[in-house]
Formats: structure tokens, sequence, C-alpha cells
């Protein structure tokens, strides 16, 4: 029961960030363990969730103060904002900076060259989970 409460709160913070213009979703779960038969064991998984319209350049994910204490595990998921855009190029996210602090992505285009997306081409999703 504890897992799907867990899952359903994560599952609506998300349907809630990709839904609304918000600011960065942030949050804690609790992992559960049982080391010892009646003894239960709870650490906290501080979560992040945002998305941002990529700039040329670069974009910078900043989560709040003291809400990771090392760098999250980052998950980077793109969508093209122009359909015809999607049939004949590919594109590739880069994570250059990832601390407790921030995380800075850039996108890049595939076809017959290798180039930086341009502004607005592309919106940016990141999560990000912390280690127990």
């Amino acid at each position: 029961m504890k897992k799907v409460f867990c899952g359903v709160v994560l599952l609506g913070a998300v349907i809630y960030l990709f839904t609304c213009k918000a600011e960065m979703i942030v949050g804690t779960i609790f992992k559960e363990t049982e080391p010892h038969p009646g003894h239960i064991s709870r650490s906290p998984l501080h979560f992040a969730e945002d998305k941002m319209d990529y700039v040329d350049g670069g974009i910078t994910f900043t989560y709040p103060t003291d809400h990771f204490s090392e760098a999250p595990m980052v998950t980077i998921s793109l969508e093209t904002k122009d359909m015809a855009f999607t049939s004949s190029i590919a594109c590739a996210s880069l994570i250059t900076t990832n601390s407790s602090t921030e995380t800075s992505v850039q996108v890049h285009r595939i076809s017959d060259v290798v180039e930086e997306a341009a502004t607005d081409e592309v919106t940016v999703y990141l999560s990000a989970v912390g280690s127990p």
C-alpha cells in the first residue's frame, strides 16, 4: 500500500508539471526497508521535476538550496515543437554540469551534421532523484 501511495503522489506531481505552467516541483518520498523482522527503516528520496524551453547556448535547472546533498541521478526527455522537424532529424541531450545545486543541459540536432538546437525548438523535461 505504501509503494502505491508513493507512486500516486509522484505521478500526480508529474501530471501537474506537464499540464500546467509551474515552477520546479520538489518533494521527498521515503524508501522503506525492513532490515530485521518488525523493524522498519525509512530513507528520504528527494526529487525534482521541471521543464524548460531550450535556449541556444544551453539551459540550467537550479535546485532549491540544500534540497540535494550530492548530485542527483538525472533523466532528460526531449519534446520537439515542430512535427516536420522530428521526421528527418534526431535530437540528443548532453548534461554538461550536474551538482547538488544545478544541472545544465545542451541539446543537439543530428542529421547530416551535428549542431546545437535553436532557441524554442525543443522543450527539455528534467527528472532528478537524490540518493537515499
